[in-house]
């Protein structure tokens, strides 16, 4: 038996529902983990108008991963430019701002298939430098991200006091 294939689609408002239940399941785990951090997940009304706010930028981009026509994973990321300073160099970035992948359906691809997405997104704008974070309790994140070509150039402490 095949397995059903992944495809990557925009994201549209009438897949709010499928949305908020994939962001459910990523925010709870973060609330979790670091709950002086995150905040539980918020409804489904919330997260829409959340959506619909982030979506009005020009550089924003969700994308939806759907297996036998449910959702099973999403991607949601930014394209921007940074001017040079007496610091850095001007940059063209991308940035991906959530993954999430559906637990049931967790290491059969719908990750790879995501970044990959991103990844060709942003060649097309002519973009060679990605940027994604994890935080440190999820060590699946960051092998997903590892796997997928991401290195480590920049680390946050934090100190709680």
């Amino acid at each position: 038996m095949t397995e059903d294939p992944i495809l990557i689609r925009q994201a549209g408002t009438s897949d709010a529902a499928a949305l908020h239940a994939l962001y459910v399941q990523v925010q709870g785990l973060h609330a979790t983990q670091e709950p002086d951090f995150f905040r539980p997940p918020v409804s489904q009304e919330a997260f829409a108008a959340h959506l619909a706010e982030r979506a009005a930028g020009p550089a924003q981009h969700l994308v939806l991963a759907t297996m036998a026509d449910r959702a099973v994973g999403f991607a949601q990321y930014r394209f921007w430019r940074a001017p040079a300073t007496i610091y850095r160099s001007a940059l063209r970035l991308a940035y991906i701002d959530g993954l999430v992948v559906d637990q049931a359906v967790r290491r059969r691809g719908v990750a790879s298939r995501l970044l990959d997405h991103v990844k060709a997104e942003a060649a097309t704008a002519r973009i060679a430098r990605i940027g994604v974070d994890h935080w440190s309790f999820n060590a699946a994140a960051r092998a997903c991200f590892q796997k997928a070509g991401f290195t480590l150039r920049k680390e946050t402490l934090w100190l709680n006091g």
